[in-house]
């Protein structure tokens, strides 16, 4: 019998490919009863997407409107209205003579707009903005979901990904002080993959966005999560692998839930019955091949000193990097290692997990361990 491989990734993650997080699961649904703003980040490639509509899929049980907005292509603030408006409008009515009734009765303003169908056949509403009446757009548009709440009593949840965005647009005080109005019946999700930049929107003083969110980090998967998900997985395809190797693939790429999908994916492709110890090898090769061109995009926009301080930290596990013999085996000194750690931070290449200095991705260690074995 032929069987598809069972290992799936480079896309939003559903149903029985979706490896745990019922945790987060749990605590999402019940912030988003509660009326409760969630700020969900983590590293990219992390299952945030796939979390996210695993959320929607579950409030739909529970009769809440879930819409999902990608801030991640948008590069203006009239590009952000159109999405914000069209997703939103389309995601509450998908009929458009209900929709055109649902803006009648919402908006205080009568908007210029269109009505087209993209290539996959959804109602698209392309919004027209007039320069004199911008902000007044911005705020009635931001307010949809609001207004539809208090009419309908019907409860909402608002996705925004990819939230960093509003920060690169210089949006952050302008949408902050339409949403800090709205009643507990729409609650916003607002997740995104740039901790460093997310940090100071949630956690500056400063900002507008400060304090205003439940903060949930995504953690690695457990290597006791990961057990019974892989292992399941090729006993049903007719394959088997003995614990050993779920634990080492684990452990090297340290739950990262892209990471380890992908490369059970060609360990699975490498394995004809039973995985052993030139399989496993091989998937890792066709790992790092697979992640080749991600790795030197990366690397040729690093400094010599960042990519030597990259090499310390691969070296040491991320521990006593300052320690005199560990700096000396790079050619590094204290300050300028202090001085790339910040840098590297902040392109998030790295992460600080207590006195540890982490990969964001654990296939860029593996990268570095293999050119300096």
């Amino acid at each position: 019998m032929m069987y598809n491989n069972p290992f799936f990734f480079g896309g939003v993650v559903k149903e029985k490919d979706f490896c745990n997080r019922k945790r987060e699961l749990r605590y999402l649904e019940n912030d988003v009863m509660s009326g409760i703003n969630v700020l969900v980040y983590a590293p990219r490639r992390y299952g945030k997407t796939s979390l996210l509509f695993a959320l929607l899929e579950r409030l739909k049980g529970k009769s809440v409107a879930g819409i999902y907005i990608d801030l991640f292509p948008i590069s203006s603030e009239e590009e952000f209205l159109e999405v914000y408006f069209s997703t939103v409008v389309r995601s509450l009515e998908s009929k458009v003579d209900r929709a055109l009734r649902l803006l009648k009765e919402t908006l205080g303003f009568k908007p210029y707009f269109s009505v087209e169908v993209d290539p996959e056949g959804k109602t698209r509403f392309k919004l027209t903005l007039r320069r004199e009446e911008r902000d007044r757009t911005f705020e009635e548009v931001v307010n949809l979901p609001y207004v539809y709440t208090e009419r309908t009593g019907r409860k909402l949840c608002i996705i925004m990904d990819e939230f960093q965005e509003i920060h690169r647009l210089g949006l952050s005080a302008k949408l902050r002080s339409v949403l800090q109005k709205h009643s507990r019946k729409v609650s916003y999700i607002f997740s995104g993959s740039r901790k460093s930049i997310l940090e100071r929107l949630f956690s500056d003083r400063k900002e507008p966005f400060y304090g205003s969110v439940k903060k949930l980090p995504l953690e690695p998967i457990s290597e006791e999560d990961w057990l019974p998900f892989v292992v399941g997985k090729f006993e049903e395809t007719g394959k088997s692998i003995n614990e050993k190797f779920v634990r080492r693939a684990v452990e090297l790429l340290e739950g990262h839930p892209q990471g380890v999908q992908q490369f059970f994916h060609f360990l699975w492709e490498e394995t004809k019955n039973t995985v052993d110890e030139e399989t496993f090898e091989h998937a890792k090769e066709k790992l790092l091949e697979a992640e080749k061109d991600v790795f030197w995009f990366m690397w040729q926009e690093l400094t010599n000193v960042q990519r030597n301080t990259l090499k310390l930290i691969a070296y040491t596990n991320g521990v006593e990097i300052y320690r005199r013999e560990n700096l000396e085996r790079f050619g590094l000194s204290p300050n300028t290692v202090q001085k790339a750690v910040k840098s590297l931070i902040q392109k998030d290449v790295i992460d600080r997990r207590g006195k540890r200095f982490v990969f964001q991705s654990p296939i860029v260690k593996l990268w570095l361990k293999n050119l300096n074995p």
